[in-house]
């Protein structure tokens, strides 16, 4: 009987330890995972904002051709009709 309570208690150990490594290295990997993604998402932020700034720098430079555009077909209009 006690070789058994000995027997149980020396697995139960065991486990418990066997747990304890699990959570460590559980705690290991999430910890270089976490601070890998936080950079990741910071990247990600840098990465949209340039993105906004060159969207509203192409948005700018298209309306500007479009009035130029507009300037030179009037400037045709207007020989066409003097001619």
């Amino acid at each position: 009987m006690s070789n058994d309570k000995f027997i149980v208690n020396e697995i139960v150990k065991i486990n418990r330890q066997m747990v304890i490594g699990i959570h460590e290295q559980y705690a290991k990997i999430d910890s270089v995972f976490g601070r890998r993604i936080a950079a990741i998402e910071g990247k990600v932020d840098a990465i949209e904002k340039n993105l906004e700034v060159l969207g509203k720098e192409l948005r700018e430079q298209y309306y500007s051709f479009g009035r130029k555009l507009d300037l030179i077909e009037l400037q045709l209009v207007k020989q066409n009709k003097q001619e």
